[in-house]
C-alpha cells in the first residue's frame, strides 16, 4: 500500500485497534488535523484500500468509521506493515524520508549522479535538494561512507566495502516486503536480489540452519543476515572485495561463529546460489553473525559459544557504568535490590552494544527500529536512565551509540520501574457482624485473601464489643450490611470510625476493588509527595521555539545555578537529544534537568505560542521541564514518574494540568495508585 502522509498511518492503526467505530472528530484530534482533511483522507484510503483486497473502511451514519476485513491473511499482513511503517516514519515526515531514501538508493546504486537529475526526479529545487544532502550525508556518515562531490560526474559516494554493503542491506531491510516508497529505485533491488524468490529461499535455508545451531537471531538480524548472502554474488561479480586486517581475521577464525558461517556457505541453497567463496568472505559473514547475535546471558549457549573474554571486558564496563549511576540523576534507581535480579538482563544487552563496537558496527544508524522496539511509550524517567547510561558507555566506547539494544534497555529500565512497589502504610481494621464472630470471620478471612498486602492486623469483635474498643487503634471498620440503604445503617450504628460495608468481596468484577479502594486502601497511602509536586508546578507563560538549540539555550539560562552549570546544561542536552527522543506524540516535549547543576526542584509547564518544531504530524504545541531531588526513594520517583507520563502521552491531561494543577494531580495521583491497585501495576 502506498503511504503519502504521517496522518493515513495514524489513521489506519485507530481505525485497526477500535472495536466501536471512530469519529472523524476523534481521528482529527488524535492527527492534529481538521475533520475536512480526515474524511478527505478517509476517502483517499478507500481508494488505495481496493487494490488491496485486504480490508475496507465502511462509514457509519452518525457514528464514525471502522474497517471490515475481506481477507484476514492480507489483513493481518497489512496491519504488521502499517506498524513498520509506523516506526520508519517516527520523527521524520513520510515525504521527506521517502526523498532521502531515493537519494541513498540512488548514491548507492550508481556509480555518480547529477543534482539537476535528482531535483528534476523528486520535482524539488537545488535549495530543497541540499536540505535533503545534510540528512542523507549524515545517515551515510554513521556507516563511515562519505558524499562527494565532482564537476565531472556529480554527486558519488566513498567508503570501505563492508560498509558499503552493511548500508545497503540496512536500505533494503527497511523496504523490502515491507513498505512501498513514493520514489522507488528499481535497480537498487536488482542490484541485491535477482528475482523475489532468491531472498526466500536462501532465507529459509539460513533460518534452517541457525535454529539447528547454539546461537540466537532475532526477526529483522535474519532478515539482513540472507540479505547480506543474497548480496555477496553481485558484489563478487563487480570485483569489489573486502578490507579485513590480519589482527581482526585472526580473532574471528577463533569464534564459534567462524564455524557456522562456514556450515551455511557450505549449504545446498547457499553454495548453488553464491558458489565457492573466498576465505574473507566466509570471516566477513562471521562477524556479521557475531554482531547480529541475540545474546541472552541467562542461556547456556551464550555461555558456552561465546568467547569468555568478551563476557568478562563487558562485564567490567558494566560494573564501572553502574558504579557511575550510584553518584548520578535518579541514583536510588540502580541501589535498588532488584537490579541484581535483572543484572545479566542488562549484561545481555550491553554485550550486544560491546560486540557491535568490537566489530565496527556501534555507530550506523538504524532505519527502522521496528514494533519491538517503540520507544514512544516508555516512560520519561526510564528513559533519562538509558540516556545516562548510554552517555557512558559513549564516553567508554568513544562513539555514538544507537540500535534495537537502546530500546532494549530502555524497556528493561521502565519494566523494573513497574515491578517498583508504591510505598504503603498497612491498615490495622476491624470487623463486626450481627451474626455473630463466626461470620465475622469468615468476612475477615475472606478480605485477608484478597488484600494481604494491604492489612497489618484485622481483629473480629462481636457488636457489643465496640463500644468498648480503642477506635484510634483502627483505620476502619467492616461490617456486613444488612441494610438497603447504607446511610441509615450508619446512623444506627454511630461509631468514630470509618464504616466500610461488607457486601461481598467478588473481585473477578473489577469494580468491587475500585470502589474498596477508594473507600478503604487509597487512605494507605502516603499524599505527601502529591503535595510536594503540586507545590513546586509552576504554569509558565507561551514560549516561542524556533530550533532545539534555541530551547536548550534558554532553559539552560534559566535554571543553570551558575555560567559553568549553564553551559554543563546546554551541552548535555545537545547531546542527549541525539540519544533519545524529548517529544512525544501529543506534542510535549518533556526534558529533565540535574539537580546538582540547578539545586532546585520544579515541574515548569510552557504552553507555546509558536514552534516551527515538527516531529512526525505534529509539531511541539507543550514544553514540560522537570527536575527533582535525586535522593527521593524510588517509589516517590516512580509515583513522578507515571504522573508525568499520563501527562505527556494524553493531550487532555497536559491541558487539564495548564487549567488547574492541583486538580489534575490529585486526578492522576489516584488513577495510578488505583492501576497499581486493581491491575497490579
Amino acid at each position: 500500500m502506498r503511504i503519502e502522509k504521517n496522518r493515513h498511518i495514524t489513521e489506519m492503526i485507530i481505525l485497526y485497534d477500535s472495536e466501536v467505530p471512530v469519529t472523524a472528530e476523534y481521528l482529527a484530534y488524535k492527527t492534529f488535523s481538521s475533520v475536512r482533511t480526515v474524511r478527505n483522507d478517509i476517502s483517499w484510503l478507500t481508494n488505495e484500500l481496493k487494490l488491496q483486497g485486504a480490508i475496507q473502511i465502511i462509514s457509519h451514519k452518525a457514528r464514525g468509521y471502522s474497517i471490515q476485513i475481506i481477507d484476514e491473511y492480507k489483513s493481518n499482513e497489512l496491519y504488521y506493515k502499517l506498524l513498520v511503517l509506523d516506526s520508519l516514519y517516527t520523527n521524520r515526515s513520510v515525504l521527506d524520508t521517502n526523498r532521502w531514501l531515493y537519494v541513498v538508493q540512488t548514491l548507492l546504486t550508481y556509480e555518480s549522479i547529477k543534482k539537476e537529475i535528482l531535483c528534476e526526479k523528486l520535482y524539488i529545487s537545488e535549495t530543497t535538494l541540499s536540505g535533503t544532502l545534510l540528512k542523507v550525508s549524515e545517515f551515510l556518515n554513521s556507516f563511515h561512507i562519505s558524499v562527494k562531490s565532482a564537476s565531472n560526474k556529480g554527486l558519488y559516494i566513498d567508503g570501505k566495502e563492508q560498509d558499503l554493503r552493511s548500508c545497503i542491506v540496512e536500505v533494503a531491510c527497511s523496504s523490502y516486503h515491507d513498505t512501498e516508497l513514493l520514489y522507488p529505485v528499481i535497480q537498487f533491488d536488482t542490484m541485491i536480489y535477482e528475482h523475489a524468490e532468491t531472498y526466500k529461499e536462501i532465507r529459509h535455508a539460513l533460518l534452517k540452519i541457525i535454529r539447528e545451531s547454539k546461537i540466537a537471531v532475532s526477526d529483522i538480524s535474519s532478515k539482513k543476515l540472507a540479505t547480506h548472502i543474497c548480496l555477496i554474488k553481485k558484489r563478487v561479480h563487480g570485483n569489489k572485495s573486502l578490507e579485513l586486517s590480519e589482527e581482526l581475521k585472526d580473532e574471528i577464525c577463533k569464534t564459534y561463529e567462524y564455524d557456522l558461517a562456514k556450515e551455511i556457505f557450505s549449504d545446498k541453497t547457499v553454495s548453488l546460489y553464491l558458489g565457492k567463496q573466498s576465505d574473507i568472505e566466509i570471516i566477513n559473514y562471521a562477524r556479521l553473525l557475531i554482531i547480529n547475535r541475540d545474546i541472552d546471558l541467562r542461556h547456556t549457549n551464550d555461555y558456552d559459544y561465546m568467547q569468555a573474554c568478551y563476557i568478562i571486558e563487558n562485564r567490567r564496563i558494566f560494573k564501572k557504568i553502574r558504579e557511575k549511576m550510584y553518584n548520578t540523576l535518579y541514583r536510588s534507581f540502580f541501589k535498588l535490590e532488584m537490579i541484581r535480579v535483572y543484572e545479566e538482563d542488562y549484561e545481555s544487552l550491553l554485550l550486544q552494544i560491546y560486540l557491535k563496537n568490537r566489530f565496527d558496527y556501534a555507530n550506523k544508524e538504524r532505519l527502522v527500529t521496528y514494533v519491538e522496539g517503540d520507544m514512544r511509550h516508555i516512560s520519561p524517567f526510564a528513559k533519562e536512565i538509558t540516556r545516562i547510561m548510554l552517555e557512558y558507555l559513549e564516553e567508554e566506547y568513544h562513539t555514538s551509540i544507537n540500535g534495537i539494544e537502546v530500546q532494549g534497555i530502555a524497556s528493561l529500565t521502565d519494566y523494573i520501574f513497574k515491578r517498583v512497589k508504591y510505598s504503603y502504610k498497612k491498615l490495622r481494621l476491624a470487623t463486626a457482624c450481627m451474626e455473630g464472630r463466626t461470620v465475622a470471620n469468615q468476612i475477615k478471612e475472606s478480605i485477608v485473601d484478597h488484600y494481604r498486602d494491604y492489612i497489618e492486623a484485622n481483629d473480629v469483635f462481636n457488636l457489643y464489643e465496640m463500644r468498648k474498643i480503642k477506635f484510634e487503634d483502627y483505620d476502619a471498620l467492616i461490617m456486613q450490611s444488612n441494610f438497603r440503604d447504607n446511610q441509615k445503617e450508619y446512623q444506627y450504628f454511630s461509631y468514630p470510625i470509618k464504616m466500610i460495608p461488607y457486601v461481598g468481596l467478588d473481585t473477578t468484577e473489577k469494580h468491587t476493588s475500585e470502589k474498596l479502594f477508594e473507600s478503604l486502601f487509597l487512605s494507605g497511602y502516603s499524599r505527601e509527595q502529591l503535595v510536594h509536586i503540586c507545590n513546586i508546578t509552576n504554569i509558565l507563560s507561551g514560549i516561542n521555539i524556533t530550533s532545539y538549540n534555541m530551547l536548550f539555550e534558554v532553559l539552560s539560562y534559566k535554571y543553570g545555578k551558575t555560567d559553568t552549570d549553564q553551559k554543563y546544561l546546554y551541552e548535555h542536552l545537545i547531546a542527549r537529544n541525539g540519544i533519545l527522543s524529548y517529544t512525544y506524540e501529543t506534542g510535549v516535549a518533556l526534558i529533565n534537568f540535574d539537580y546538582d547543576h540547578t539545586e532546585k526542584e520544579f515541574v515548569d509547564v510552557y504552553s507555546v505560542t509558536h514552534s516551527s518544531l515538527r516531529n512526525n504530524v505534529f509539531e511541539i504545541r507543550y514544553v514540560i521541564a522537570v527536575c527533582i531531588n535525586e535522593n527521593l526513594n524510588i517509589s516517590e520517583i516512580k509515583q513522578i514518574n507515571r504522573m508525568l507520563q499520563m501527562i505527556v502521552n494524553d493531550q487532555k491531561n497536559i491541558e487539564e494540568l495548564i487549567d488547574n494543577p492541583r486538580l489534575t494531580w490529585e486526578k492522576l495521583w489516584v488513577e495510578i495508585l488505583k492501576n497499581s491497585f486493581v491491575n497490579g501495576f
